[in-house]
């Protein structure tokens, strides 16, 4: 408790240090802004596929070790058509371009059909035709190098590992394509050449989109709230935090990748939802407000907790991406959560000083009509209250519908589709395949299990075997082989007989073969299809596969057939680039799913801690579990790719959604512990809340929606699923949760005591003194209220349980029975003391707040009690031994209280009672005693009266123990007026006095009788009842031997015996 209140101290004492002096505040959040700002123009933009691939995958170590044995394996192909590749012309223009490509840094081997030409013809010697007619056989050539119709070519370039110089690359060999394409149609396709395409529109976007959103949002924004003044602070921060998030980017060196360019959106939006709710509560501040330091102060006092709540548990979404296994995913995470950060030391810090800045309106704006969105929120309210069964029925069905979508879920990504059909790009990778292999090549490796092992020839006749089955796979269009180049030699050493376009028959014609092999290609070119030792061989397969769900699938449908029909011979793996995608693909995007179920824990974690109520948690959990059923039934519906852009939407929209009910809750908590009416604070938290959630809901789907003019379609597809995901959350927000909230108890204990005693328990109840609210709560989970009505026996002496109670309402009185020497008569009855409030009492492990085991509690009006368990208090011990401790202290405490007022008493008031300041009975008795041994030596007479106001209970149960204790002082005063000094009188117990009349008989008890009920009513307050009176005299004479005990045993018999129907009695018995 102690360091909660420091820390509110500490911003409370910074607050008003802001406000005082905005002007500093704002210099330093400019010199702040400034070095952030400083590096904006080196940050870089990083669109490889080595951003989007996990590294620590088997696939990854697989593909680094097959760089290392074979070489590059990275491609671009340049495709170029003409009427006739063989025209001289034309064949001479490809093979400059050619030449000038192979000559571009980066690039290890260029593959091109004049190439060929050069590797056959070694003396120069063939025309192009001769040479067309020369490869007519040549299947190695077809749709690799040239076309069936001879029109189109390729000029394929094998790449070193060009990571972080594509940009460089695909200028230099554009430049030498544009130098040399003359009339023919050229373009260039490959991986490398897709990243570009998406590379140049991010930066378009880059520049574009995101101001295009700030614009939209602040025209949105200026619409709802028809202000422009109460939007600069907003606007700031907005503003602000972006520069600080992408200012950490260019001072850390981390690059911009193509989800980064939804983190300005995304700031825009979250900032949005935050300040949007902090304008609102300005706005309502303001109305009371002197100054617009005092308006300042009074707002941000209501909004940080909330809005603190609120930006820690979206952190908890966006941290947990920056352990994802992804580099782009990381990349997106790291400025998202500086934003983050930054929007929530903005909103603490530069907000109030704007705020404080800003001059209060001159005149208060008059009570403004009910709007639209007013009469909206009202019907909202009344479906909540009155149709929220229909309404949560409607939601169900949606809910199921959408869960059906779940099982049309696929995770898939494709790249060729993210830049549109009409994409140069998209439309040159199903170009190339018409005519030619496909763009994306993938590399079956066939490991045998000894060295040699693909010298031998039976060998490659089964790596034949093995490309003609790759080659009926759907989406393969080429497969490329070192047995494809043993074909081709010996087609030319046999004088280019179509009939040796084969494998050599024997073993030494192949290693003679080998030889030729390793002289014409050379050693780094054989090296990319059969590994030094020859162990290893490798097919390369040109494909159209783009879909990282159908190469899963291929991957699995080649390896199962290798290992069925060749596993005897050698052992297949796949592997490439696109094959590391696609696995990266999938195990982000269900990592991303897992984690957002860890997430929800988190954050339900979370909610329980700041809450303090399992109810409230999960009550507030479930409602933003709504939009993601709606956004994954959404993405299954539509068919729409399940990949990590879309997986990320539900990360970061958990955290937007809950922003909006957290400040419902908040205000929904208040306005219920005012008066614990849970329709009255729906309504009220709705028409509050509701406005800026609404606001903060269209505002954020205008901003998102923006991103639908994306040129990359995972973006538009994420500003689309984020707009959806906005609107179901507002769903949530609006009719979910408020219906759950009725149906739901989420009034704690604590909230009820609070209420009822009008102060915080730990201030109104000894027990709980010194405690934080925290441990208060821990120990109110071994507590229950309990209710009883006036009159009831709460404890009686033998017959307490072993629990303590407070009281919280209503007063208990604790009386102390004298037990009676005849056991025919009820004993006098003592009170001790009155509960009110706050007041403890009962037994725990034998130690007593009160006299538990001898006396009496009774409820004198309706009583509520809260009783506590000590069984569950004794568990509390190990759970929080700090709490246990601190509450035996304080029952300890109570208890020493009790004996000192005690103790006091009796010392500081001797043996008078201390309503009326009459003897006790103890001391009456011991009079009474000293006068019957009086009476018996000299031989008078004593009279003893027992008088009883018959009505007094039933007084104090009607008017409470204030109103009895008057009556017994007034008593006390007549009946002392009419006896002389040396008679006693003292209060028996609650309802009896007794009179001691010395040297008395008959004729003085009469006289007292006579007169008593008048005088006892004469001058009785005029607010006070009659009052009903009742007595009973013997008198004593000396004969016989008698206690002072048995003597008032015959009064109170008399008493009973002249008791008769009458209002007022005045019998005298003797």
């Amino acid at each position: 408790m102690a360091a909660q209140s420091s820390h509110s101290f500490d911003y409370n004492t910074w607050l008003r240090w802001i406000v005082s002096r905005p002007w500093i505040m704002l210099l330093i959040i400019l010199l702040l802004t400034i070095a952030a700002g400083y590096r904006l123009p080196s940050i870089k933009i990083n669109a490889s596929s080595y951003a989007i691939s996990v590294k620590d995958i088997p696939e990854f170590a697989a593909y680094e070790n097959f760089l290392e044995e074979f070489g590059g394996a990275e491609y671009i192909q340049v495709v170029a058509k003409g009427d006739n590749i063989f025209e001289p012309e034309t064949f001479a223009r490809v093979s400059r371009m050619a030449d000038k490509l192979a000559k571009i840094p980066g690039v290890q081997t260029v593959i091109s059909l004049p190439g060929a030409k050069r590797d056959m013809d070694l003396l120069d010697e063939w025309t192009p035709a001769q040479f067309e007619e020369k490869i007519e056989p040549v299947d190695l050539f077809v749709r690799n190098i040239i076309s069936k119709d001879k029109k189109t070519t390729t000029i394929t370039l094998i790449l070193n590992d060009i990571r972080g110089g594509e940009e460089e690359l695909v200028r230099a060999i554009q430049e030498a394509v544009d130098s040399e394409k003359g009339d023919m149609t050229v373009y260039e396709i490959g991986m490398p050449l897709i990243s570009q395409a998406v590379l140049s529109v991010i930066k378009r976007d880059f520049m574009i989109l995101p101001p295009a959103a700030f614009v939209v949002m602040i025209l949105t924004l200026i619409v709802l709230f028809k202000s422009v003044r109460i939007l600069i602070g907003p606007l700031a921060c907005i503003t602000i935090s972006i520069i600080w998030a992408f200012g950490a980017m260019a001072w850390t060196g981390a690059p911009v990748a193509a989800l980064t360019l939804v983190v300005p959106i995304f700031l825009m939006a979250v900032g949005t939802a935050y300040c949007l709710h902090v304008a609102a509560e300005y706005q309502n501040t303001i109305k009371t407000a002197k100054t617009p330091q005092e308006a300042a102060i009074a707002c941000l006092e209501q909004v940080r907790l909330p809005t603190a709540l609120a930006v820690f548990t979206t952190l908890i979404g966006l941290s947990s991406l920056m352990l994802n296994r992804t580099e782009a995913v990381r990349e997106f995470a790291f400025p998202a959560c500086v934003g983050m950060l930054s929007q929530l030391v903005l909103i603490l810090l530069l907000f109030p000083a704007i705020l404080a800045m800003t001059p209060l309106p001159k005149k208060q704006a008059k009570a403004k009509k009910e709007d639209l969105l007013d009469r909206l929120l009202s019907k909202i309210a009344i479906l909540n209250l009155d149709h929220s069964k229909k309404a949560l029925i409607v939601i169900g069905v949606i809910v199921g519908a959408s869960l059906l979508g779940f099982f049309l879920l696929k995770v898939d990504a494709d790249v060729t589709k993210y830049l549109g059909k009409d994409a140069p790009v998209t439309k040159h990778f199903h170009d190339v395949y018409q005519d030619m292999a496909g763009c994306f090549p993938i590399n079956v490796i066939a490991k045998g299990n000894r060295s040699e092992c693909f010298r031998s020839l039976d060998k490659l006749h089964r790596l034949s075997e093995l490309q003609r089955y790759l080659e009926s796979v759907d989406g393969v269009d080429k497969t490329i082989s070192t047995a494809d180049y043993l074909k081709l030699i010996n087609y030319s050493v046999n004088g280019y007989r179509k009939q040796d376009y084969t494998l050599p028959e024997t073993q030494a014609d192949l290693e003679n073969l080998y030889n030729l092999y390793r002289m014409l290609l050379g050693g780094a070119d054989t090296q990319k299809f059969v590994s030094d030792d020859f162990s290893s061989a490798n097919i390369l397969m040109m494909t159209h596969i783009s879909s990282t769900h159908e190469w899963l699938e291929t991957q699995k449908r080649i390896e199962a057939y290798c290992q069925e029909h060749f596993g005897e011979d050698f052992s297949v793996s796949i592997t490439s680039m696109a094959v590391i995608v696609a696995h990266s693909n999938e195990i982000v995007t269900v990592s991303l799913i897992e984690g957002l179920l860890i997430i929800i824990c988190v954050v339900l974690g979370i909610m329980l801690v700041a809450l303090l109520s399992p109810k409230a948690g999960l009550v507030t959990l479930l409602p933003n579990c709504f939009p993601l059923v709606i956004l994954f039934g959404v993405i299954g519906w539509f068919s729409v790719e399940l990949s990590m852009n879309t997986a990320m939407v539900a990360s970061i929209a958990i955290g937007l959604a809950l922003d909006d009910t957290i400040h419902y809750m908040v205000r929904y908590s208040r306005e219920l512990r005012h008066g614990l009416d849970r329709r009255k604070a729906l309504e009220t938290a709705i028409r509050s809340v509701g406005r800026p959630i609404i606001f903060t809901s269209i505002t954020i789907t205008m901003g998102f929606l923006i991103l639908l003019f994306s040129g990359y379609k995972p973006t538009a597809t994420f500003g689309a699923l984020m707009a959806v995901t906005m609107m179901s959350a507002l769903v949530g927000d609006l009719i979910i949760l408020p219906s759950m909230m009725l149906k739901v108890d989420l009034v704690t204990l604590l909230d009820l005591l609070r209420v009822k005693l009008g102060i915080a328990p730990e201030k109104g109840i000894p027990l709980f003194a010194g405690l934080s609210k925290s441990q208060v709560r821990l120990l109110l989970s071994a507590g229950a209220i309990r209710n009883y009505p006036k009159g009831h026996i709460l404890m009686e002496p033998g017959k307490g349980r072993d629990s303590l109670y407070a009281v919280i309402s209503g007063e208990a009185a604790l009386y102390h029975t004298i037990p009676s020497q005849d056991d025919s008569l009820v004993g006098a009855r003592i009170r001790l003391a009155a509960l009110k409030p706050g007041d403890v009492i009962g037994e725990m492990g034998g130690a007593s707040s009160w006299h538990g085991k001898t006396a009496t509690l009774m409820a004198t009006t309706y009583v509520e009690l809260l009783e506590i368990n000590p069984g569950v208090v004794k568990r509390i011990q190990w759970l929080s031994p700090p709490t246990a401790y601190k509450f035996m202290l304080n029952l300890v405490e109570v208890l020493a209280q009790r004996l000192e007022a005690t103790t006091q008493r009796l010392a500081g008031e001797g043996y008078r009672d201390s309503v009326t300041g009459l003897i006790n009975p103890a001391s009456f008795e011991r009079a009474l005693e000293k006068e019957i041994h009086r009476v018996r030596r000299y031989g008078s007479q004593l009279a003893l009266g027992v008088v009883e106001i018959q009505n007094l209970i039933d007084i104090s149960t009607r008017f409470g123990l204030h109103t009895g204790d008057r009556v017994l002082a007034h008593v006390s005063r007549v009946l002392g007026k009419r006896i002389r000094e040396f008679d006693t009188l003292c209060r028996l117990d609650e309802q009896h006095f007794g009179m001691l009349l010395v040297r008395a008989g008959e004729e003085g008890g009469q006289a007292i009788v006579r007169r008593l009920s008048s005088l006892l009513n004469k001058d009785l307050d005029k607010d006070l009842p009659r009052l009903d009176v009742a007595v009973g005299f013997v008198v004593f004479s000396g004969e016989e031997e008698v206690t002072a005990g048995q003597l008032l045993s015959r009064a109170h018999k008399a008493l009973e015996s002249g008791k008769a129907p009458e209002a007022v009695l005045q019998r005298l018995v003797v």
